[in-house]
């Protein structure tokens, strides 16, 4: 009986060894099918960012538009003026150079109102663009020419350059008679006064005379801007 008691008991022993091993298999071919799912889910994840990196490169250099007015529906302006650059290199167009200048006005970026500003204001469909643009849009105060000028006076103004400032809001007014709202001289006006510059005041002062105010409106406008140039 005894010996019989111990060969069941090896007989049993054996048979736990075969389980156990049975068990390392399972647990060896777990981990390498977990393994296999990780590695190919890490492939996809991988493989989806560099599609969608080449989709945002292609999107970039191919739709420089579109990419100008999303970035410009998410308030990135910056982002938005450097797109719209691009369409402009690529067309030539009035329209994407305008663009390009507006972007950078609500960007507050000087450097880029000044660069864009100067080459939209240069053009020589500049003009006939402006006419265009004053029967189609009220986003903005008086006429674009204004508008636009206007900027790039206030932001030569805030560079440091006084007299390139006076000249492009004073080419403004030419052909003016009247004190149109928001006019370019008004906006540079509203830099002088700020900073309490009498030299460029007085040359303001100057030439305010040249124009004849229209309506209650215009009136207001022309005294405002007279009497605080005066004071300083």
């Amino acid at each position: 009986m005894y010996i019989i008691y111990n060969f069941k008991q090896l007989h049993f022993f054996s048979g736990c060894d075969k389980i156990i091993e049975i068990s390392k298999r399972t647990k060896n071919t777990g981990r390498t099918l977990n393994n296999i799912i990780a590695k190919t889910a890490l492939k996809t994840v991988i493989g989806i960012v560099i599609a969608a990196i080449i989709a945002f490169g292609v999107a970039s250099l191919g739709f420089p538009s579109s990419m100008a007015s999303m970035w410009a529906s998410l308030g990135n302006y910056s982002f938005a003026t450097g797109y719209s650059s691009l369409a402009y290199s690529y067309s030539g167009t009035v329209d994407d150079l305008a663009t390009c200048f507006d972007y950078s006005v609500l960007a507050g970026s000087d450097a880029d109102i000044i660069k864009y500003g100067q080459q939209l204001i240069s053009r020589e469909d500049f003009l006939s663009y402006c006419e265009e643009r004053d029967a189609n849009s009220s986003n903005y105060a008086g006429s674009y020419n204004q508008f636009a000028c206007g900027y790039v006076a206030a932001a030569e103004y805030r560079k440091g350059d006084s007299e390139t400032a006076f000249v492009a809001a004073y080419s403004a007014m030419n052909g003016v008679s009247d004190f149109p709202e928001g006019n370019a001289l008004i906006v540079l006006s509203l830099e002088v006064i700020s900073a309490e510059d009498s030299a460029t005041a007085a040359k303001i002062l100057e030439v305010l005379s040249e124009f004849s105010p229209e309506g209650e409106y215009q009136t207001a406008a022309y005294n405002t801007v007279k009497t605080n140039l005066e004071k300083i």
